[in-house]
């Protein structure tokens, strides 16, 4: 489990983002919170290929911090 403050990126061509906009131009965030569950790495390419945009991802590139369906009402 990850606590505490941590920097989350928006990855390129997440800017049609909705949650996104709600930080304006920033690039970068940084939240408070607490991870209990993961995506598996051996997923990601799946959920990718089935419409799911992980638009936020870790400092490092490597956790999915922020999944978005791009044309979700």
């Amino acid at each position: 489990m990850r606590l505490g403050l941590r920097p989350t990126i928006f990855q390129e061509g997440s800017e049609w983002s909705r949650l996104r906009a709600l930080y304006g131009e920033r690039r970068t965030i940084e939240e408070r919170h607490r991870h209990r569950y993961e995506v598996n790495p051996a997923y990601i390419e799946q959920l990718e290929s089935n419409g799911f945009n992980f638009i936020g991802k870790d400092d490092k590139g490597v956790r999915m911090e922020i999944i978005e369906l791009k044309d979700h009402p």
